[in-house]
């Protein structure tokens, strides 16, 4: 058996160094590649955790189907939207106009398939500068004035709402995800004609 000299032994060390480098990046690479494109946060099932909290509209993004959330480049909304888990089965969604709420609706929750929730209207909530302006003598019958503690968002406000459950009820279900990563909420539309569009709400 021939001894190996300390030239070849040289060159062996570098070609076993370059092997480890090689596949700590491949390794590293994967990783990296698993956690920003298949660790996608899962899908929130009910509300529980987060009753009672005040969330308000950040961004919004559309285009492809969105694996992370951490890189994402926001568009700033136009308008401010709410979204108050009131509990486990219902959540307050509510348009904002000069810092104050508008109009909102109460919707009850209804879990559907591959993680989705069904959002349907139970009633429509409006400001008193709405009552007076925008609904109908003969309409404002329908509504009774709200307490307003039993709206997350409107719990320190000493403004009138008021409430209905028959006027601008619309009967139709919208089926959203939503995910929850610290201070944040994100609803995901579901997708329409493979476009996505995600809107990101952060905690008051």
């Amino acid at each position: 058996m021939t001894k190996r000299t300390k030239k070849e032994k040289s060159k062996g060390w570098i070609i076993a160094g370059i092997v480890l480098i090689l596949i700590v990046l491949v390794g590293g690479g994967g990783l990296w590649y698993y956690q920003n494109i298949h660790s996608k946060l899962s899908p929130v099932a009910d509300f529980s955790t987060v009753s009672g909290k005040f969330y308000l509209s950040e961004g919004n993004y559309r285009g492809e189907e969105l694996a992370t959330f951490d890189h994402v480049k926001w568009e700033k909304t136009a308008k401010k939207l709410s979204f108050s888990p009131i509990d486990q089965s219902n959540i307050f969604i509510g348009t904002y106009t000069d810092n104050k709420l508008f109009t909102g609706r109460i919707m009850a929750t209804i879990k559907q398939k591959d993680n989705y929730l069904g959002l349907k209207q139970e009633s429509f909530i409006v400001s008193d500068e709405y009552y007076n302006s925008k609904v109908k003598k003969e309409d404002q019958a329908s509504f009774e004035k709200l307490d307003n503690k039993n709206i997350p968002d409107l719990v320190n406000s000493k403004d009138t709402y008021y409430i209905s459950k028959t006027f601008h009820i619309n009967s139709e279900i919208k089926s959203y995800k939503f995910y929850l990563k610290g201070k944040e909420l994100i609803r995901e539309n579901a997708p329409d004609n493979d476009s996505y569009y995600y809107m990101k709400y952060e905690q008051q």
